[in-house]
């Protein structure tokens, strides 16, 4: 897991993918889907923001590691398709 979190100012849910395959492929996980697993959870932040959070074991989706933080875009808006292939 990074030190600390990164952040992009400029996601666009229509034109980017923020790849966590190699991220979590690194951190043991064989699932097929790690938002159902609970290992990847998106959360909005106090700002409006989404937090992208990684508990490679799946036991407390309501916690883990924030990975990166996608600035004025809801969890709503972010499809697990732009998250892992």
């Amino acid at each position: 897991m990074p030190q600390s979190a990164a952040e992009i100012a400029a996601f666009n849910p229509a034109e980017d993918v923020l790849d966590l395959a190699p991220l979590l492929k690194a951190a043991g996980y064989a699932g097929s889907n790690p938002i159902a697993d609970h290992v990847v959870t998106l959360t909005q932040t106090a700002d409006g923001s989404t937090a992208v959070m990684v508990d490679p074991t799946g036991e407390d989706h309501g916690h883990g590691t924030t990975v990166v933080t996608l600035d004025h875009i809801l969890p709503q808006n972010v499809p697990a398709a732009d998250l892992w292939h």
